[in-house]
């Protein structure tokens, strides 16, 4: 396992053309990261990249998801046709005649004849050379010329500097892509594509507006491949609640969201800001991103009451999806009525679980009742339970990063009673509304 681990590193260091991975640094593997995501369409932590290269120490074996993403990464299919057919790159034995050698998959060695007319040993010595030098000629022609090592470029200049600590918050990038002598440049926001702005080529500065609160992973794109990444960390300063609209959100006051008990949004706010009387795919969210001091996406426990307080025939599905931001990935849990549950999509911070492929009719929820959610990763242990019951556990290598924000997302009207965040130390933040 491990020698096909080494060589799959190498296929990947040699695609790339990055130079020696022992000077990668953190920015190196979230590129890498977004390289494979965007061949596989899964997203592998920089932790576990990390993990792989050996710059982090984890004594378990890297999982199936893991291998596949890496052997699809470098053009196979999956892990198991890697393995196969390109894992493990045969070294012949080698042969030797008259101080030559050459490859056994090159020339077969003739064995001795047991024949006893001796013409092998009254040959002139001239085709014997002839047979030789033959043998030095076939080795030589099938050599694959060495192809010339790709010059690398140095790393663009790509940071950023916010405006405000408050939202909305302009974001100033500094950035210099004249060495690529392309015309083709962008800035993407995060990982949405949608994000994506086109900039000069010959500029140094651009400016963009973030509306929402979170750790983005800004991009700086030239000929459509990710050429740099600088972490966007932008705050909430407690809790920001807004009505998604595009591409401006409409921001609630504090005194909108608080009532006796609960934080969230009535029916009748959530008409007067959306101007819609019915809230099927119209969402109302709230954030706290800051920093947990403590939280590693290794030992956590959240926990949370809550409920979506719309009526059916306001919102059919009546939705609710919680998420736990973190550095390098994010947790996702969706919660909605019995009948809606394929539509349902979950992330487990290295997985993504999908409702139409697999089953998660246990998140089909009552919400006549408010929903105990709880979320935990202890060790490599991953849970959640829902109102006691266990409807989720799996094992789990690598980390999301720290935790940084928590956000929760209702399809129309909801509230939120309580809220917990804490590990084996102990409770690092709690709320009763």
């Amino acid at each position: 396992m491990e020698y096909l681990i080494a060589h799959c590193r190498k296929l990947i260091e040699s695609r790339l053309g990055w130079g020696n991975s022992s000077l990668w640094t953190s920015e190196d593997f979230e590129i890498l990261s977004e390289k494979i995501f965007e061949k596989t369409q899964v997203r592998l932590s920089v932790t576990t990249l990390k993990r792989i290269w050996g710059k982090v120490k984890y004594e378990s074996s890297p999982n199936v998801a893991t291998l596949n993403a890496l052997a699809q990464f470098v053009g196979y299919d999956n892990w198991r046709q890697f393995r196969q057919k390109g894992g493990i790159p045969v070294t012949p034995p080698e042969v030797t005649a008259n101080e030559g050698s050459f490859n056994s998959d090159r020339v077969i060695a003739p064995k001795k004849s047991k024949k006893k007319n001796g013409l092998l040993l009254i040959a002139p010595v001239g085709v014997i050379a002839l047979v030789i030098a033959s043998f030095f000629m076939m080795g030589k022609e099938e050599k694959k010329p060495e192809t010339p090592e790709k010059k690398e470029l140095p790393k663009p200049l790509f940071e950023s500097k916010k405006t405000s600590d408050d939202l909305p918050n302009s974001v100033i990038f500094h950035y210099d892509v004249a060495q690529y002598e392309s015309d083709n440049v962008y800035i993407q926001q995060n990982w949405d594509p949608e994000r994506r702005e086109k900039v000069d080529e010959k500029g140094n500065y651009h400016t963009s507006i973030y509306y929402y609160p979170g750790y983005f992973g800004a991009r700086l794109i030239v000929d459509g491949e990710v050429k740099a990444i600088d972490n966007v960390f932008i705050k909430s300063l407690g809790w920001k609640a807004m009505v998604d609209k595009s591409p401006v959100p409409v921001y609630l006051h504090p005194d909108e969201i608080k009532g006796k008990g609960w934080m969230g949004i009535s029916s009748k706010v959530f008409r007067e800001k959306s101007g819609a009387a019915v809230f099927n795919e119209t969402w109302a969210t709230f954030h706290n991103v800051r920093e947990f001091e403590g939280m590693n996406g290794t030992d956590f426990v959240f926990e949370a009451n809550l409920r979506n307080t719309s009526t059916v025939e306001e919102s059919v599905c009546r939705n609710v999806i919680v998420y736990l931001l973190a550095t390098e990935s994010a947790v996702i849990i969706p919660l909605s009525d019995k009948g809606c549950v394929s539509n349902l999509g979950l992330l487990t911070g290295n997985r993504w679980i999908d409702g139409k492929t697999e089953d998660l009719s246990a998140f089909g929820c009552d919400f006549s009742q408010s929903q105990t959610l709880n979320v935990s990763r202890t060790g490599d242990k991953f849970e959640v339970l829902l109102n006691g019951t266990s409807v989720l556990t799996e094992n789990q290598s690598g980390s999301i990063g720290d935790i940084i924000g928590i956000r929760f997302a209702f399809e129309g009207a909801g509230q939120v009673t309580e809220v917990r965040l804490g590990n084996a130390n102990g409770t690092v933040y709690e709320e009763k509304f």
